[in-house]
């Protein structure tokens, strides 16, 4: 057993786990998703006192650290407290308002993601790039709250949204195409897919992921691809078309919906 897995699975909360009756295999998942969650917090927590350190003399960093953390640790547990809760709270909901005769895993899959945003980041500032993810941020959060969907990864130019409902999940995927020409200067595409995907720590994985972000690769702008697995019944108001995609062989059947900027 590794090091690291040797740590982490020896914490005291683990045996907690256990005794509350979660499995190994929950409790690998729940352990590794709390990590990285955490992780990125302390990430960002660093970058945020590495400026506060910018020419401090080398006699001063510490004090000015300890006095930092002194005035940011009392808000990190409240702060975690309050998220925490209202989002697993409103997990819980929308699990229970969901179809109950299909397995979990069965899930629409929307990657969404902003075009030509290589070479806006390559021709802008830090704070420019900083903006356009914010942008992508709050408009995402918007969007997912709107619908039964959530998001499910953050990819700074880009999101993948996941719900059980095919045409709940296109109509935001197209929403939101049409929210992030709106909020960022850039316009944006998608892919959506439906199928079997596998779970962990928080993250999903599986030929339903692959192949939407595969067809948002490949989506014009102000365009939303979605493979015929994903098409709901009634489909959405759209055209038929075939279209290659990258590590696929054969040419894909997809349905190309149009989406017109928030507003118009």
């Amino acid at each position: 057993m590794s090091t690291e897995r040797s740590r982490l699975l020896s914490s005291p909360l683990v045996g907690q786990a256990r005794e509350a009756g979660f499995s190994e295999a929950d409790i690998m998942g729940l352990a590794q998703a709390y990590t990285r969650g955490i992780g990125r917090i302390v990430a960002a927590e660093s970058h945020v006192l590495a400026r506060e350190l910018v020419g401090i003399p080398p006699t001063q960093r510490e004090q000015r650290a300890r006095l930092w953390l002194a005035k940011l640790l009392p808000l990190t547990g409240p702060a975690f407290e309050e998220l925490h809760v209202a989002q697993l709270e409103a997990a819980v909901e929308s699990l229970l308002a969901g179809a109950q005769d299909r397995s979990p895993a069965e899930l629409a899959v929307a990657f969404v993601d902003l075009c030509a945003s290589t070479e806006y980041m390559l021709a802008s500032s830090r704070d420019e790039i900083r903006a356009l993810a914010d942008g992508v941020f709050f408009a995402s959060r918007d969007v997912a709250a709107r619908h039964n969907v959530r998001v499910s990864k953050y990819l700074g130019d880009g999101v993948l949204l996941v719900g059980s409902s095919r045409a709940e999940t296109i109509e935001a995927a197209t929403e939101l195409v049409s929210e992030l020409e709106r909020r960022t200067p850039l316009q944006a595409a998608a892919g959506v897919d439906f199928g079997t995907v596998t779970t962990r720590a928080g993250d999903l994985f599986g030929p339903p992921v692959n192949f939407a972000a595969r067809l948002a690769e490949v989506a014009s702008a102000r365009e939303v691809l979605v493979g015929v697995a994903a098409v709901p019944d009634p489909p959405p108001t759209g055209v038929w078309d075939t279209q290659a995609v990258r590590g696929v062989a054969r040419q894909q059947r997809v349905l190309r919906l149009s989406c017109r900027p928030s507003g118009q």
